[in-house]
């Protein structure tokens, strides 16, 4: 895209002290399905479903997670504020602020691979409804056969900040959201102090070729 265009940034700075936990991707079918996503198009504001998809977009399918144990939040971070959660109404997964349907334990069922069991009701297991990208996730009792059990089983890995976190202006690392806007590129940061992670505000005149 060349010469003047218009676009609005949201940037998020990359540290180390971004979200407080470690990152993680979570891959459906014992590591041979697809990655566990969220369903969104932009920053999350609401509350927004959640299924599988083929490796994509970073940002709606990495999660902050403090560690692998029991009573557990998973993050998205997409936004910090929304974390796997039970839709107690249909048992579709979703991601949703803080609440009682919030925390998961992670059950061992061999290296690197788990089951992801609901705390506030334990016959509820994290449990994907196909095996291609788009299938659902919901939140269903432990299945009798391996095939059952095997769309409830959980590759677990670490992972870095993706990689579209690019280093820019002063060495900042940044992530682009954009749209299409004014002949102006925006850049928005905002302090966030239990996440510890700040933004800043300013404008000019973007020319030569969008990132």
């Amino acid at each position: 895209m060349e010469g003047l265009h218009s676009k609005q940034y949201k940037v998020m700075l990359k540290t180390d002290e971004l979200y407080g936990g470690l990152y993680y991707k979570i891959r459906s079918h014992a590591g041979t399905g697809k990655f566990l996503n969220v369903e969104a198009t932009g920053p999350i504001s609401g509350r927004k479903n959640v299924g599988i998809w083929e490796e994509a977009c970073p940002i709606d399918q990495i999660w902050s997670i403090t560690s692998l144990g029991n009573n557990k939040q998973v993050k998205t971070i997409n936004n910090l504020s929304y974390m796997l959660n039970a839709k107690t109404t249909t048992w579709d997964c979703d991601v949703y602020t803080s609440n009682a349907d919030t925390y998961v334990n992670f059950e061992l069922v061999s290296t690197g691979i788990y089951y992801i069991r609901l705390k506030s009701n334990t016959t509820k297991y994290l449990t994907a409804s196909g095996t291609g990208s788009g299938s659902n996730v919901s939140w269903a009792e432990l299945s009798s056969t391996s095939s059952g059990k095997q769309a409830q089983k959980w590759k677990v890995t670490t992972t870095s900040l993706p990689d579209v976190y690019t280093l820019w202006e002063q060495h900042l690392w940044v992530i682009i959201r954009w749209r299409q806007m004014q002949a102006i590129f925006t850049v928005t940061f905002r302090q966030k102090a239990s996440v510890k992670m700040r933004f800043v505000e300013f404008s000019e005149i973007w020319k030569g070729k969008a990132p």
